[in-house]
């Protein structure tokens, strides 16, 4: 199995047709060209008719943006309507996985349960794109819109297969790739606009009233909660508690043996991931916009504000999580390749909560 993450394709579908009819016609890979769109040039290579069976292997050809692929898949799971003893409904299924083709990795079950004179017929795709980050953008851009085109028009070429219903509109792959540039660019402007927006709203809180200045009917503003085993992270804390004249910062250490995650939702594992924050209503927030709030309630609520900005924001939050990843190794309490802090009664106690 790759390590790549899987991506999950659902769609879900009622076919006014038995059970063991509907099943027939879609476990027949003969049926795959007329419910494949045609801009594929989708073609089974593999001799027809093709005896299905868990182990059995298809090869295709198709073509995607002029780009010929070869495709070869293996029935990995093989089972024929019977009746489900649990719940006394027939059901029946398949899987579809590739043996090399475009993806990294990619998993096609097919259920089909009866309701009535009725089939529900469902397709779950797990699949994930080769190419590291390049393929990560590739999915963002086109390949998920692709498959979901694929999938609306198998939609609509099995209610034409069975019910009768209109046949599915064909496009060509110039049209394909022009409504996919189309979703694109849309979408990249209406994501310009929006950081337009939060850039406005950032320049205007720097220069707003700080709000530290004005009242505040709670007693504190912010509690964090820091490993005082750290010494990059008590170097700063050190620096807050001197900034901050008002006390408006709860400071709470669970390198502490006496440290108890209470009422926080949270174990003591979870707070070591990651610097965690209280708010006076009980919201736990976490990473860099405790941060923020930090630096807020002792008097720099206007350079904070900047940090919303989109890239500065972006690149915050990368960096911070590289620092948290690694932040052990980086404060010397690895040993070779064993990064852990080592549990006293007490945390042992928190990390079971």
């Amino acid at each position: 199995m790759s390590a790549k993450p899987l991506h999950r394709l659902e769609q879900d579908q009622i076919i006014d047709r038995k059970l063991e009819e509907v099943f027939e016609i879609f476990s027949n890979a003969g049926n795959l060209e007329a419910l494949t769109p045609s801009f594929l040039s989708f073609k089974i290579l593999t001799p027809l008719p093709i005896a299905m069976f868990a182990g059995a292997r298809i090869e295709y050809a198709l073509g995607l943006f002029g780009i010929p692929m070869k495709w070869r898949t293996i029935i990995s799971s093989w089972e024929p309507p019977a009746v489900d003893p649990v719940d006394g409904v027939a059901k029946a299924s398949f899987v579809d996985q590739q043996v090399s083709g475009p993806y990294a990795v990619w998993k096609h079950t097919h259920e089909f349960a009866a309701d009535g004179n009725q089939t529900r017929m469902r397709d779950v795709v797990d699949y994930a794109v080769p190419f590291g980050f390049l393929g990560d953008i590739a999915h963002h851009l086109f390949v998920r819109r692709t498959l979901d085109r694929i999938f609306a028009h198998r939609r609509v070429a099995t209610a034409h297969m069975l019910d009768g219903g209109p046949a599915p509109r064909q496009f060509s792959i110039v049209e394909v790739g022009f409504q996919i540039a189309g979703e694109v660019i849309g979408e990249a402007w209406r994501g310009f606009r929006r950081a337009g927006r939060d850039a406005s709203e950032a320049v205007q809180g720097a220069f707003a009233p700080n709000p530290s200045s004005q009242p505040v009917g709670s007693s504190f503003d912010i509690e964090v909660f820091f490993d005082g085993d750290c010494p990059l992270c008590i170097r700063e804390i050190n620096m807050l508690r001197r900034l901050d004249k008002r006390n408006r910062v709860r400071f709470t250490d669970i390198a502490s043996p006496s440290f108890d995650t209470g009422d926080t939702g949270l174990n003591w594992a979870q707070f070591m991931e990651r610097i965690h924050g209280r708010l006076p209503d009980g919201t736990m927030i976490e990473g860099v916009e405790v941060f923020r709030h930090l630096y807020s309630a002792v008097g720099f609520a206007r350079v904070v504000s900047l940090t919303r900005l989109p890239i500065v924001r972006e690149a915050l939050q990368v960096g911070y999580l590289l620092f948290a990843k690694n932040r052990l190794r980086m404060t010397g309490r690895c040993m070779e390749d064993i990064c852990a802090v080592p549990l006293n009664a007490a945390r042992v106690a928190a990390a079971g909560a």
